[in-house]
Parts: structure tokens; C-alpha cells; sequence
């Protein structure tokens, strides 16, 4: 579902989120909290990822301890507490040492195969896939010039897209035993699929189209799980 050198691409840019929004106290105890949470979680998930990748990649090593430390991160960040925010601040730092090439350690035996309801809640991840589509996957398939000047970060994100609507569909993950629900996941990772297709035949068109169905299958699922 996803390259590796997109993985090392995305946690790049995930760093730089992580940079930029886990700053000072005050903005964190505000609206940084949250947005830790979801940086943290999509961390998370992509070092599990990452952790069972069938193929040499890089960060495999640090792999699953990255996932357990994010995850955990995560968890804590539902509230802006101070607590929190110092967690917050070593994990900036462990990924700091991570994309710089040294390693991280935890205490205890960590598993290499990830318990996925774990690894992360549903909503991050659901506030990441909201973003992606309106910041992202909508403006890049805008226009034809458009997708042609945004090719590679619009495959990129689409892999991403892919990626999490599979982790929504793993064992203990929140309605992952509820046929409908994970058809609606499936439904958008496949769409997803259609987009990295069609960028790598320059078709602007029917990567237009693929968006489309995702935006439908997310409606669609919104009108039947929330509220």
C-alpha cells in the first residue's frame, strides 16, 4: 500500500509538523494538544507499518519501540496538561534523533508485530484523512495543472490514504467486526489506489474521478457511524 521511501518521505514531513506545532506551553495547553495527538498517531501507525515491512526500509530497527512511544504519546495528548507537553517534547526528540540516524530505546521486550487497537484511536486518524482530502487530495486534482505541478506529493498522499484505511480495518480497531463500516474503509482504499494509478499514467482526470469516490465513501460512512 505504501513505498518505503514515501514512509521516510511522510515521517520527514510529519517532523516538520511536529517542529513547528509542539513549541511553546502556552499554544500547546491551547489547540497544540490536539494537533499533537493526531502527529503522534499517524507516527504511530506508520512505525508499525514500518515495524512488519516485508523488505529492508529504513528506521526498521527502532521500528516497533518508535510505535510504542508514539502511541502512548498520543494517548496523552487527548488534554493539554503538562504532563503531556513535556512527553510531547521527548518525543520531538526522538524523532529528531530518528530521521537523523540514531536510535531510540525502551525498556522491556517490544514486539515486533503490532496490536493495533493500541496503536492508535480512530479519531486522529479520521482528523488526518479529513485533512488530507481538503488540503490536499481535493486542490491537487483541482486542475489539470493542478495535478501535473503536484503529481508527486498528490501519490504520495494518496498512499498515505490507503495505509490508514487499512489500519482502520484491523482486528480491535473501533467497528473493524462491522461488515458495513470496514466495506466504507475499503471503498477508500481502493479509491485511494485509483489516484496513485492514475498519477502514474498522468491521467488528471480519472485521478479527479478516484478522489470523488473517496469523498463519497467518507460521506457515506459519516451519515451511518457518527452520531
Amino acid at each position: 500500500l505504501v513505498a518505503g521511501e514515501v514512509s521516510e518521505i511522510g515521517l520527514k514531513a510529519i517532523k516538520l509538523k511536529v517542529d513547528s506545532d509542539i513549541d511553546k506551553p502556552t499554544d500547546f495547553k491551547g489547540r497544540g494538544y490536539k494537533k499533537a495527538r493526531r502527529h503522534f498517531s499517524v507516527l504511530a501507525i506508520m512505525f508499525g507499518v514500518i515495524g512488519e515491512y516485508d523488505g529492508d526500509v529504513r528506521f526498521q530497527e527502532h521500528a516497533p519501540a518508535a510505535r510504542e512511544l508514539f502511541a502512548k504519546a498520543a494517548r496523552n495528548c487527548k488534554v493539554g496538561s503538562t504532563q503531556a507537553y513535556n512527553e510531547a517534547k521527548l518525543r520531538k526528540a526522538d524523532l529528531q534523533d530518528l530521521i537523523s540516524g540514531s536510535g531510540i530505546e525502551v525498556a522491556g521486550i517490544i514486539e515486533k508485530a503490532a496490536k493495533w487497537e493500541t496503536v492508535s484511536d480512530r479519531a486522529p486518524l479520521m482528523q488526518r484523512l479529513e485533512f488530507g482530502f481538503q488540503q490536499k487530495l481535493q486542490p491537487m486534482t483541482a486542475s489539470k495543472s493542478e495535478f501535473e505541478a503536484q503529481s508527486e506529493a498528490l501519490l504520495h498522499e494518496a498512499e498515505m490514504v490507503a495505509l490508514m484505511a487499512e489500519v482502520l480495518c484491523k482486528a480491535g480497531m473501533e467497528d473493524a467486526d462491522d461488515d458495513s463500516y470496514t466495506e466504507f474503509a475499503r471503498r477508500m482504499k481502493k479509491s485511494a489506489r485509483d489516484v496513485v494509478d492514475a498519477v502514474k499514467l498522468n491521467n488528471d482526470e480519472a485521478a479527479r474521478k478516484a478522489v470523488g469516490e473517496i469523498s463519497k465513501a467518507c460521506s457515506e460512512c459519516h451519515e451511518n457511524y457518527r452520531g
